[in-house]
Order: structure tokens, then C-alpha cells, then sequence
């Protein structure tokens, strides 16, 4: 009897509800409510916070549209310069001129390392390319606020373009590390460079850096796109960090207790250099190590399955404040 009644309430609820549906179908739009017109015509809010899952399945269904866009920013920048994309070559390079003007010959800050000017290139080219994809990434929540309120897409894309603009800028500048790092073994005082099969691991040194550098973005965003003041900090950051991972001076060597040394080694921007510097370099200080790819893997994990989780909490605010 009990299943019997049971079943007549189950039925009664979908009359009601099919009786409801029909009255709802039967009015004109005039006399609808908003929130009725939108289920009408199966409208949803525009910067709803999705469910986790559905968010990334968002973010792959535009990563086309991400990828686009970010080599239409790269083939757009310098446009206006007389010398054009060549900048992108020409600011790495001048720059490590200087560092290895300061740090190599008048500081003699890289004593110990066999080829000064190879150990410096690696470490500017490769932290520019996180520098950048920080520096620029973080801004892109702020820069596309246009785009936004004319396109429904996932937040998520803005930083990803970014940093799919800066790697395809990284890509031609590493030919062109590889091509200094050749020469620089012509130079007096510097012992020449030999690559072995290690070379091949370059672009999966690569692509931690890409997904570690978009996750560390991430982040940044968010920050700047609620607190734009942070912007204006984080190239002094960026600098402490650069100092302080060795990109320009094996800065280990400065100390002597192993827990520093071991932070500083471990550190992810470090990791990230010295897996780089593994495969490119014939330094005997630094040794090649599987162990140290496995802690690459895992910071660069971690950084995008963090910034990409609080990138999404505030989902729903970008572009609203």
C-alpha cells in the first residue's frame, strides 16, 4: 500500500510539473519573467562559475581560440619598431652583454664556471621567458577586459594566450642561445661546448617551463586583476628571484650550510635554469641528473593544478570590478 501511494504522489509531481510546463509554454514572452525568458530560450548567466571539471572541459573546447590569439599579440608586437620581431632576438641578447660585463668580467661573480658566457645566456634567455609570461600574463585579466564582456569564454584563456604568445617568442630565442653558446667556446678562456644524445631533453625542459610559468601566471592574475597596484611589484620580484636562482652567478656557491643550499638548488625558478643549463652546458658543477627532472615535473604540476584552482575561485568577479 505504501508503494502504492508512493507511486500515485510520484505521479501527481509530474503531472503538476508537466501542468506548470504547459502554462509556462502557453504565455506570450511579454508576459514572462526575466528568469522565465532565460529558460525559455535556454539563456544561462554570463561569468557563472562552473564546476571544476566543467571548466577545464570549457577551457580545452576554446584552447584554439587561446592559441589564435596568442600568436596574433606575437605577430603584432614591435610592429610599429623599425627592426621589428628582431628585438625579440636583440633584447635577451644586450642584455646578457651587460650581465656579463658586470657579473663575469668586472665582479668576477662566476668564478668557478668553465664557460662564463655560455652559463650566463642560458640563465638570462631562460628566466626572461618566465619573467615575461609573469610580467605579461599577469596583466592579461586587466588588458582583455574588452574581450570579455563581448565573448562568453572561460577567464582561464587570457593568461594561456600570454603565455602561448611568450613561448612562441621563446622558441626562436633558444635557436639562437644554442648558436651563442656554440660560439662562445671560441673565446679565450672558454672551454668549448660539446652536445651529447642529453640535448634531445631540451624541449621537455621546455615544456615544464611553459606549464610551470602559466601556473605561477595564474595566480599573478588574479592578484592584479582585484589589486592593478601589485603590477608595479612585480618586476622587483621578478628581480630578487632572477638573483636569487642563479641565472646569472652560481649564487650556491656562495654558501656553505646545506639546508640553504639545498632550498636554493631545489627552489623551482633554480630547477627550471638548471635543467636547461644540464642539457646545453658541459659544466662539471653541474652534473646531469634524473632526480632533478622529476622535481621539475612536480613543480610544474603542482603550479598549474594550484594557480589553475585559484584562478577558477574567482571566476564569476573577473571583469565585474
Amino acid at each position: 500500500m505504501n508503494r502504492d501511494s508512493g507511486e500515485a504522489r510520484a505521479a501527481g509531481a509530474d503531472a503538476a510539473h508537466s501542468a506548470g510546463s504547459a502554462a509556462l509554454a502557453a504565455k506570450r514572452d511579454e508576459d514572462l519573467s526575466p528568469a522565465q525568458l532565460a529558460a525559455r530560450y535556454g539563456l544561462h548567466p554570463v561569468g557563472r562559475r562552473e564546476s571544476l571539471p566543467a571548466y577545464v572541459r570549457s577551457i580545452g573546447k576554446w584552447l584554439p581560440f587561446a592559441g589564435e590569439l596568442g600568436f596574433a599579440q606575437a605577430s603584432s608586437l614591435n610592429r610599429n619598431s623599425y627592426l621589428g620581431q628582431i628585438w625579440n632576438f636583440l633584447n635577451p641578447i644586450l642584455n646578457s652583454l651587460v650581465y656579463i660585463l658586470v657579473f663575469g668580467v668586472m665582479l668576477g661573480t662566476t668564478r668557478g664556471v668553465e664557460n662564463v658566457v655560455a652559463f650566463i645566456v642560458t640563465g638570462v634567455f631562460t628566466f626572461r621567458f618566465f619573467g615575461d609570461v609573469i610580467g605579461n600574463g599577469g596583466k592579461s585579466i586587466r588588458k582583455g577586459s574588452g574581450l570579455m564582456k563581448s565573448l562568453p569564454f572561460p577567464r582561464a584563456v587570457l593568461p594561456i594566450s600570454q603565455t602561448i604568445t611568450e613561448f612562441a617568442f621563446f622558441i626562436p630565442e633558444m635557436v639562437a642561445m644554442l648558436i651563442i653558446i656554440k660560439l662562445s667556446g671560441a673565446l679565450h678562456n672558454a672551454k668549448p661546448v660539446h652536445w651529447g644524445w642529453d640535448l634531445l631533453l631540451l624541449p621537455v625542459a621546455l615544456i615544464i617551463a611553459f606549464f610551470f610559468s602559466l601556473g605561477c601566471a595564474f595566480i599573478v592574475a588574479r592578484w592584479v586583476a582585484f589589486i592593478p597596484d601589485l603590477a608595479r611589484l612585480v618586476p622587483f620580484c621578478l628581480r630578487l628571484v632572477m638573483y636569487g636562482s642563479g641565472a646569472i652567478f652560481p649564487v650556491m656557491h656562495y654558501f656553505s650550510n646545506p639546508t640553504i643550499v639545498a632550498i636554493l638548488k631545489y627552489q623551482p625558478v633554480a630547477v627550471l635554469l638548471e635543467l636547461v643549463r644540464q642539457v646545453t652546458l658541459n659544466e662539471p658543477t653541474i652534473p646531469f641528473e634524473w632526480s632533478l627532472w622529476l622535481w621539475g615535473v612536480g613543480w610544474a604540476a603542482a603550479a598549474m593544478v594550484i594557480g589553475l584552482i585559484y584562478f577558477w575561485r574567482a571566476e564569476a568577479r573577473y571583469g565585474r570590478e
